[in-house]
């Protein structure tokens, strides 16, 4: 028997970081995605990690993203600061990240949170979750929703993040210490900048004027969110 795979197409102009752009995201469209992804969470399988093993996951990414935005400090003056300051918090915090583990809170989420993986039909659809790694899954849900906070502000609204975490703490009955969030954006900023930067690695790079001014676009909200600005 062979199965036929029917889809529907989301329409673009309700991806939200298109929605963001055109300054059309409305206070229902918030209510309908923080209802979606409370669900999502709420049901979601919880994540058996160690402690130790979650601290050196967010450690060896923090590595790997100084390895490669180190290759490029001489055009992206903020890399250094940036990536030293996230250690730095990292360390400070490492308490935080323990009881998350401790508290029960990780969970098998999204994994690739982003504003373009969200449309906002009824009722909202979040799509692309990573599959291909299980561990790349396992993660706290406000890790994920600091990720979606930071692309958001990088769509242009930067006010989003911080009211989607607040909604949701409330939604989840969970309230991560302000500094744990912060961290998170820094990580996660600090993961995107060298995603952009790696771009220009390859041998023959797909618009080469984009990554750099990417790259420093996230580097600046790394430094932000460590300074709680």
């Amino acid at each position: 028997m062979d199965w036929v795979v029917v889809m529907r197409r989301l329409p673009q102009e309700r991806m939200l970081d298109e929605v963001i752009r055109r300054g059309e995201l409305l206070p229902r469209d918030v209510d309908a995605l923080v209802t979606t992804l409370a669900d999502f969470y709420r049901g979601a399988v919880h994540a058996d990690v160690d402690e130790g093993e979650y601290v050196a996951r967010l450690r060896l990414g923090l590595a790997l993203s100084a390895s490669v935005l180190g290759q490029f400090e001489s055009v992206l003056p903020d890399a250094h600061e940036a990536c030293q300051r996230t250690r730095e918090a990292s360390l400070m915090h490492e308490g935080l990240l323990r009881a998350r583990v401790a508290e029960r809170r990780l969970v098998e989420g999204h994994g690739d949170l982003r504003a373009e993986h969200v449309c906002l039909v009824d009722p909202p659809a979040v799509f692309d979750a990573l599959e291909f790694d299980a561990r790349l899954g396992e993660v706290d849900p406000f890790d994920e929703l600091c990720f979606l906070g930071l692309e958001c502000d990088m769509a242009g609204d930067a006010s989003f993040g911080p009211l989607l975490c607040t909604r949701m703490a409330a939604a989840l009955d969970d309230a991560p210490p302000s500094a744990l969030l912060r961290l998170y954006t820094a990580k996660n900023g600090l993961m995107r900048a060298r995603l952009s930067a790696a771009h220009l690695l390859e041998t023959d790079p797909r618009h080469p004027e984009k990554w750099l001014p990417q790259a420093s676009r996230y580097l600046k909200r790394v430094l932000m969110a460590l300074s709680g600005s």
